[in-house]
């Protein structure tokens, strides 16, 4: 009887990042904060199977191309700015947060799924598996040219706009196979079972699980205009094509669980 195993989670943690104020030297800037949430689903079916000779030993080949690498994940943003300068002899300090239409994280979905060999073990041809998802389109997550809806300085005129486009790589490989009271850490590793004072029976009952790394590797970059005047006199004018969010590379030690795997065993004479 196949095995099939499982792990899901609904979130992605530690993945933040922060551009701090930008561009440095200009007398308005803007910062970016981010953070990803979602669903990463790791699955496969093994096909366990005893052999036996002077002892019973069980293995846990893969069933090929029945491993699924699943993930989901949107992202919310925060956009802050600042203006400090001084105009026709007026001292202009403000700081806020800039809004942004409240359904942005929706529009921003990072989706990667493929298959792979659940025998990946690492010892094997195929010792991991990568899933990159599309880069998204530019999504806008904010647009004016009339600034004075967001930033409250009394003259100011102008606009800004801020796109963002993501991507995302997630990898897993399996690092160990166990069933019954031991381990396969490796592509052709068998474990000993001992023989009940009963007799094994018509089958095997053999508890069944799989141990991994999930890796992500996310990315986030934006393109920021940013124009405005106050009381007639230019104070900026920038456009900046590529502004990198920067986001950790994430390691997730994983656990695929499922059903007790319940082995067939010939009945003998």
């Amino acid at each position: 009887m196949q095995a099939q195993l499982s792990y899901s989670a609904q979130d992605l943690p530690g993945a933040s990042g922060d551009t701090g104020w930008f561009p440095s030297d200009s007398p308005a800037q803007l910062r970016l904060t981010g953070q990803l949430a979602g669903q990463t689903t790791v699955a496969m079916t093994l096909n366990p199977t005893a052999c036996w000779d002077d002892g019973m030993t069980l293995t846990a080949p893969g069933v090929a191309q029945a491993g699924l690498l699943d993930a989901e994940y949107g992202a919310e943003f925060q956009l802050l700015g600042q203006v400090h300068t001084s105009v026709l002899g007026y001292q202009i300090d403000w700081e806020g947060a800039i809004p942004m239409p409240a359904y942005v994280p929706n529009d921003l979905l990072l989706a990667c799924t493929t298959p792979f060999d659940p025998a990946a073990l690492p010892d094997s041809s195929v010792p991991v598996v990568s899933a990159t998802s599309a880069p998204t389109s530019n999504i806008i997550l904010v647009s004016t040219d009339v600034i004075s809806d967001i930033i409250d300085i009394t003259g100011i005129s102008g606009g800004i706009r801020v796109t963002v486009q993501g991507g995302l790589t997630t990898s897993y490989s399996t690092t160990s196979i166990s069933i019954g009271n031991g381990a396969l850490t490796s592509a052709t590793g068998s474990v000993t079972v001992a023989q009940p004072g009963d007799g094994f029976g018509d089958s095997l009952g053999a508890p069944i699980s799989a141990s991994g790394v999930v890796v992500y590797q996310p990315s986030l970059i934006f393109s920021v205009r940013l124009y405005f005047s106050i009381l007639g006199i230019s104070v900026v004018n920038w456009d900046l094509a590529s502004v990198t969010l920067p986001l950790p590379e994430i390691d997730r030690e994983v656990t695929l669980t499922g059903s007790a795997a319940a082995i067939p065993l010939p009945r003998l004479d």
